[in-house]
């Protein structure tokens, strides 16, 4: 007998015993819709399918435990086809993305510099070298005590200067308070507003922290990547 696809109207050759007396709930392997075919509304075997009066091929038999029994070949070469158009169209944006943002993606992750090399791709800006924030000076104003509701508040603020021939990235920074064996007992990260800093551009950093650790006898600013 034939079956079938009440949404795409493709037909398959089914063994009447697939679908027992009472029917079964069936697949479409071309659109993947699903029905419950009963086995007195599917067409008898003796009526051709479209495909195979017409000279084409003629649909599989249904493998062993299908939900579907029978598979359209020319359904299944069309699904594939869409799928491989889709696949080159979607890796063609990602490589045209790739290569006209490529300064972008550079300045955020310079590692990137070295594939683009790689392939003879210009960049234009070489990536500074060493970690986010090498080559950057950090210079800290004194600091500032200042009464708060039920506490105390610490002022901290300075500024951050690239004195280097490149564009560099500002990364977080860390306030770190030591005791008088230099051991750190309170820090606070902060981020500035700016995200790259020009050669010899500077910026003013400023945060604050709440009840600071009252062992604290002096302030460190570094970098959150090491530097200082």
């Amino acid at each position: 007998m034939i079956l079938q696809c009440p949404s795409c109207s493709t037909r398959f050759v089914v063994d009447a015993a697939a679908l027992g007396t009472d029917g079964r709930r069936v697949r479409c392997a071309v659109c993947s819709h699903t029905w419950f075919q009963r086995p007195d509304e599917v067409l008898p075997l003796a009526t051709p399918p479209p495909d195979q009066s017409a000279g084409r091929p003629v649909d599989e038999p249904p493998p062993p435990g299908a939900n579907l029994p029978a598979i359209s070949r020319r359904g299944s070469s069309g699904g594939a086809v869409a799928w491989l158009v889709t696949l080159v169209l979607v890796v063609g944006g990602l490589a045209a993305a790739g290569y006209v943002g490529r300064d972008t993606i550079v300045e955020v992750w310079p590692p990137a510099f070295r594939l683009y090399e790689t392939l003879g791709i210009p960049v234009a800006i070489e990536p500074a070298e060493g970690p986010p924030g090498a080559g950057l000076a950090l210079r800290l104003e004194t600091p500032l005590f200042e009464e708060a509701d039920g506490g105390s508040i610490l002022r901290i603020n300075g500024t951050v200067t690239n004195p280097t021939q490149q564009e560099r990235m500002v990364p977080p920074l860390v306030a770190t308070l030591l005791d008088a064996n230099d051991v750190p007992v309170d820090s606070v990260t902060f981020r500035l507003d700016v995200i790259n800093l020009d050669p010899g551009g500077s910026a003013a950093f400023e945060t604050v922290l709440a009840d600071p650790h009252p062992g604290a006898t002096q302030i460190e600013v570094t970098t959150a990547s090491g530097g200082s």
